[in-house]
């Protein structure tokens, strides 16, 4: 099997819930490139129908989408940070980080050590993840597009869109989604509750 490597561009999202770290990481592609410590106002992002945005534009769509999964009680999204990764591999340098801290808006409380999984096909016929930690989502069985709550539909529909920025490790964009997985994360729920 071929490994599939992130990059080439690495934008890491990092929150906070109930005291405790998080970080989700989506590859993209960036054209022309930056020079190290860029605003991100100043870094041009490619999206999947090829029109272009400043990083700043599609962070912030992209946060919009986000905080209604967090506890506006316990849930902050911090910063976001620019990473670019060497050719084949999974070596990184960071280039820029760019101020969030926003709230979650959700006013249902947090169900501690979640983990919501959505995955999709890609373009290329590779798989396309999107991991969260710690939001109100109950563990439950898979669920399909229909059975999926407001905002999570509008996640889903945001990365299928011509808009989406976010790429495959195969370097492909999300063409299909496939399911929502509401689950449980093991080593968070040992952290939790075994100290």
């Amino acid at each position: 099997m071929a490994i599939n490597f992130p990059g080439p561009w690495g934008l890491r999202i990092f929150y906070v819930v109930s005291g405790r770290d998080h970080k989700t990481e989506f590859s993209l592609q960036i054209a022309p490139e930056p020079d190290p410590g860029d605003p991100f106002s100043a870094v041009t992002v490619i999206r999947k129908d090829s029109s272009t945005d400043p990083l700043d534009v599609v962070t912030d769509e992209w946060i919009a989408l986000l905080r209604p999964k967090f506890s506006s009680a316990t849930g902050t999204i911090l910063r976001a940070e620019l990473w670019k990764y060497v050719f084949e591999s999974f070596d990184a340098v960071f280039y820029g980080t760019y101020d969030i801290s926003l709230a979650g808006t959700n006013t249902v409380a947090v169900s501690p050590a979640s983990q919501g999984i959505y995955t999709f096909r890609t373009q290329e016929g590779g798989v396309f993840k999107l991991d969260i930690l710690d939001t109100s989502d109950i563990p439950s069985p898979p669920q399909v597009y229909t059975a999926l709550a407001g905002v999570d539909q509008d996640i889903v529909d945001y990365l299928l869109s011509s808009e989406n920025p976010f790429i495959a490790r195969d370097t492909s964009y999300p063409l299909a989604f496939l399911r929502f997985l509401p689950g449980q994360n093991e080593r968070l729920w040992k952290s939790i509750n075994r100290p």
